[in-house]
């Protein structure tokens, strides 16, 4: 085939051919004389080629010569006579000498025209016959669809918001009017046109009524579907439809003209998903009325949509965040099931998205299907849509997380997309594989996490490794890229931080330090903007003011000046002289244009005014996002790698602005995210965030709950007895959803705050408290036993016989500071263990706690709540002097009768190299021991006690309880042969001098412990005096 290169007259025209060589020849004259250089042609088979083309242009050009338009009068021809139009008189030259020597191809053509030519005629004569009155409709029918399709093509081309409301509003309307293709067109083009929805709230009042005019007119369409009569399912609709097929086989009636119109404008699936596409992208939220009319209209016609009408569809509703009724969504349900395996990739990530946005979760059957088709398509999913599906499926809690997971990602990995994933998706992907993860985990119990940690080649701890490592490539691919680093916003960052602290992975230090540095910087640029907004909206109101005065001033001095005018032409007048004073101008000066409208001109600033920021009625954004705030704060507080107080301090002032709007879950989290990273804020910060717990209190968490009373008493800040009171009544509803570290953080929180619910809460709490005993560990317990002894509500029977079996089975592997709290808080409690096993076992617990040496164990494990609210943790440890304190008061308590080989292991382990007792914790030990029966202690015991108890009193550093020193003399004079040294007799006499100076000091003076000794103390003193005498 060759190509010609043809340019304008008296230039060279080229034919060049692929095999062509390079010699070329000139002529001319038949070419006009225009200088051609041919090239020569080598086959036959091209020069055929070329003759078949000549061909066919000329029998095109002969086809357009007859299709030319004739005027009004001119005669139409006839349907029998279209076969004979294209003759060879009336083509062009070569079209004639082509049909005296048609080729092959020609003459197969011919006939086929000529063929359909004659079955279209007689169509048209069996129509016309059949229906004689039908004629003049089908005449104008033509003219009508053009103008309906010309008006389409007016809207599409619209270049901006104003063309297309003249297009549709401003000229003659079409026959018939708008129809369903106008109205999806003319919103389909308004969305693209507009700028982000983000800008919404700044739209011209044009624009919104445009939008108003396009909502009726698509309600004006949706009515008369609804009209019809009540919606039929997809499956309904078949049936009837099949029906009638059966009863009507052979008969086809011809529709009237008004059923044609009506068929023009009805609502296609691809028109209705249109529409709610562009009023999802703009942000437009339609009336309840028309939504209600777009539900019954399109329920009935959710089974003859295609996948992309369905996704479009949902992800409109979703964009929307409005719910549709039941029936809809399960006709979605069934219309999208039965058609999933031919979603696209992207139809399928949109569908997902929508029902996310939703929070509306299909049945166990959909996710099936819809699993099994987004995998055996994972290879053709691009980042982008990856992510979504991924942060739908986590959203909605879709069943199989694993299989999303591994699935999705794999496939990426596969083929080497995951460094394709942008900072956005890379962001999305993490924080989806942290929820997957906690909803695998879910399941778990605590003796099975326990086993995931202590085994790591478990099935569960395979799952969770799983997540972990699939977040740790996606970081990795994102840290080596310098420009995704960059672009990071701060979502991007908090939802990677959020994941990685509820996964329990630590970051690479530099990679942390970055994270930090680049939030921190963002929450500092973020915390001027609203001071600075309220700087710039106070200067643009005094400017107002002072541009208003300023008119005000302008227009009175006119008016003097005009007036004074006034004054001077009725003198001139009265002098003859009002002729040459007057002027061109007539009876005054000229006035400035539109100073004859000078108050409408005000009133028109006052309104654009009143529409501009500077308002104060007008509010900024937000600064900081309260889902990013939130995100960033508990990242920050669970983390190891924490940041430092100026990023916290940062993170006060950028969502002070915009906290009392925040909801009650972001506040408590935020206010438990400052007490654990040791802030202190400020006192307007904390009103602020109590505000917004108590203004969306009902939209407050169980978790969020636990977080904000243990947020209270970590901060020291006790709050009304009202606040507390209907904070309380809120958890009361979901307590039975708290995990076994929101028992605990509730009950300590409310001991520390020294608050007692009534007893109504009380029974609800120890009722869903029971279920939730078998999961609990050393910690959970201490705090639930430790909050409800500090308020002095014993638990009834079977709740501390349920605490005390559950403390026997995971006090071995508490550790001692754990197992010591745990003795105690039951002891306070007043649970009483069993005479036999029960309390032997116990005892062999307490002892192996005071024997070990350092070895580590994982038997309390972290919540994988993620709220981070009494998780559990420690490990087998060498126990301190308190510890050992604590676990001889617990075993007292509880009323244990240890033996001597017990009694001599305590001894021993008080005073290790490790223990370092404090004067506190020596006192304490001498008092546990004599009361629990032990023999005796040697000199050099009892004289390195003695020595750890007197050694900081000494020289005044601490000052022991008067009480507490009495006891320990009478634990002293209560061994026959425990004879102290005289030094150590003086310095306890001196402490308890130095005991009633302190309480004086203090202004407890009243006290009874403080000038006075009691007589049985009395006696005790009396007695080691008398021995240290007698020795």
């Amino acid at each position: 085939m060759q190509r010609r290169i043809a340019g304008p007259a008296g230039r060279p025209r080229l034919h060049v051919g692929p095999a062509c060589p390079a010699v070329a020849t000139t002529s001319g004259g038949a070419l006009g004389g225009r200088a051609v250089l041919q090239l020569p042609v080598t086959t036959e088979r091209r020069r055929r080629r070329q003759r078949e083309d000549e061909q066919q242009q000329g029998w095109r050009r002969a086809d357009e010569a007859h299709a030319e338009p004739q005027p009004p009068g001119a005669e139409q021809p006839q349907p029998a006579r279209l076969a004979a139009a294209p003759t060879v008189a009336a083509a062009p030259a070569p079209a004639a000498a082509a049909a005296r020597h048609p080729t092959p191809g020609s003459r197969r053509r011919l006939l086929g025209r000529a063929r359909i030519a004659e079955l279209q005629a007689a169509a048209a004569e069996a129509a016309a016959a059949a229906v004689p009155e039908a004629a003049p409709a089908a005449d104008a029918a033509p003219s009508a669809a053009a103008a309906a399709r010309r008006l389409t093509g007016l809207i599409t081309s619209a270049q901006s918001w104003r063309d297309l409301e003249r297009v549709l509003f401003g000229r003659r309307q079409p026959e018939g009017g708008l129809n369903a293709i106008h109205a999806s067109a003319a919103l389909s083009r308004l969305a693209k046109l507009l700028p982000k929805p983000e800008a919404a709230g700044a739209r011209d009042a044009g624009v919104q009524q445009l939008l108003l005019r396009l909502e009726a007119l698509v309600a004006s369409l949706l009515a008369p579907h609804v009209a019809q009569g009540p919606a039929q399912g997809p499956a309904a609709a078949a049936a009837g439809g099949s029906e009638r097929r059966r009863q009507q086989p052979n008969q086809q009636q011809q529709p009237t003209q008004q059923q044609q119109q009506q068929q023009a404008v009805a609502l296609q699936p691809q028109q209705l998903a249109t529409i709610v596409w562009a009023w999802g992208t703009m942000r437009h939220r339609p009336d309840p009325g028309t939504l209600s009319l777009l539900w019954r209209a399109s329920v009935s016609r959710l089974g003859r949509h295609t996948p992309q009408e369905l996704a479009m569809t949902v992800w409109g509703i979703g964009r929307l965040r409005q719910r549709p009724p039941p029936d809809w969504m399960a006709a979605f349900e069934a219309a999208s099931r039965h058609r999933m395996w031919a979603f696209k990739p992207q139809e399928l990530a949109m569908a997902l998205w929508g029902l996310a946005e939703l929070g509306l979760s299909p049945g166990d059957a959909w996710w099936s299907e819809a699993r099994a088709a987004a995998l055996a398509k994972a290879p053709g999913f691009s980042p982008r849509d990856a992510a979504q599906v991924l942060w739908a499926v986590a959203a909605l809690r879709a069943p199989g997380p694993r299989e999303w997971a591994d699935g999705l990602l794999g496939a990426a990995a596969a083929r080497g997309a995951l460094p394709l994933f942008s900072a956005r998706d890379a962001s999305n992907s993490v924080w989806a594989l942290a929820r997957l993860s906690q909803q695998q985990g879910q399941g778990q119990g605590q003796e099975r996490q326990q086993q995931q940690h202590a085994h790591p080649g478990s099935p569960a701890a395979a799952g969770e490794s799983a997540f972990a490592g699939w977040a740790l490539q996606l970081l990795a691919a994102m840290s080596r890229s310098n420009v995704k680093l960059a672009s990071a916003t701060m979502r991007d960052h908090a939802n990677i931080l959020w994941g990685l602290a509820a996964l329990r992975l630590q970051p690479p230090a530099e990679w942390a330090a970055e994270a930090w540095r680049a939030t921190g910087d963002a929450l500092a640029r973020a915390a001027p903007v609203g001071q600075q907004q309220e700087e710039e909206q106070q200067q643009q109101r005094q400017q107002q003011q002072r541009q208003q005065q300023q008119r005000q001033q302008q227009q009175q001095q006119q008016r003097q000046e005009q007036e004074q005018e006034q004054e001077q032409q009725l003198w001139r007048q009265r002098q003859g002289q009002h002729t040459e004073a007057r002027g061109p101008w007539g009876a005054g000066p000229p006035q400035p244009a539109g100073a004859s409208h000078q108050g409408g001109a005000a009133a028109g600033a006052c309104s654009s005014v009143r529409s501009s920021p500077g308002e104060p009625g007008w509010r900024a954004p937000p600064p900081v996002d309260e889902r990013d705030a939130a995100h960033l704060a508990w990242a920050a507080a669970a983390m190891q790698q924490q940041p430092g107080p100026s990023w916290l301090a940062a993170l006060w002032r950028a969502t002070l602005p915009a906290l009392p709007s925040y909801g009650a879950q972001a506040a408590a989290t935020l206010l438990w995210a400052s007490a654990r990273l040791g802030g202190r804020p400020p006192m307007p910060w904390t009103a602020a965030a109590l505000g917004a717990v108590r203004r969306d209190l009902a939209n407050l968490q169980p978790q969020g709950a636990c977080m904000l009373l243990w947020a209270l008493a970590a901060l020291g800040h006790r709050p009304s007895s009202g606040f507390m009171r209907d904070v309380l009544a809120r958890l009361q509803l979901e307590l039975h959803l708290l995990p076994p570290a929101g028992f605990a953080g509730t009950l300590g929180a409310l001991g520390a705050l020294r608050y007692c619910p009534g007893g109504t809460w009380w029974d609800a709490c120890w009722y869903c408290l029971a279920p939730a005993v078998p999961e609990m560990g050393s910690r959970e317990l201490c705090g639930v036993a430790c909050g409800a002894a500090v308020l002095g509500w014993a638990a009834p029977p079977a709740s501390a016989a349920a605490l005390g079996a559950r403390a026997a089975r995971v006090l071995p592997a508490a550790g001692p500071g754990p197992g010591g709290r745990l003795l105690l808080a039951l002891g306070r409690l007043g649970w009483r263990p069993g005479a036999g096993a029960e309390g032997e076992s116990l005892l062999r617990a307490c002892a192996a706690l005071l024997c070990s040496s350092g070895s580590t164990s994982s038997g309390s494990t972290t919540s994988g709540s993620g709220d981070g609210v009494g998780s559990s943790g420690g490990g087998l440890d060498p126990p301190t002097a308190r510890d050992v304190v604590r676990i001889l008061c617990g075993v007292r308590r509880l009323g244990l009768a240890p033996d001597a080989g017990w009694l001599e292991a305590a001894r021993r382990a008080l005073l290790a190299p490790r223990a370092s007792p404090s004067p506190r914790d020596a006192a304490a030990a001498l008092v546990e021991l004599s009361a629990l029966g032990a023999a005796a202690p040697d000199a050099g015991w009892l004289g390195r006690a003695l020595d750890a108890l007197l050694a900081p009193t000494a020289g005044g550093a601490e000052a022991l309880p008067p009480s507490l020193l009495d006891a320990a003399a009478a634990a002293l004079a209560a061994w026959p042969g425990a004879a102290p040294s005289e030094a150590h007799v003086r310095g306890l006499l001196a402490a308890r001098v130095a005991a009633r100076a302190a309480a004086a000091a203090e202004g407890r003076a009243g006290g009874p412990g403080a000038f006075t000794v009691p007589a049985d103390a009395m006696a005790a003193w009396e007695a080691l005096a008398a021995r240290c005498a007698g020795a």
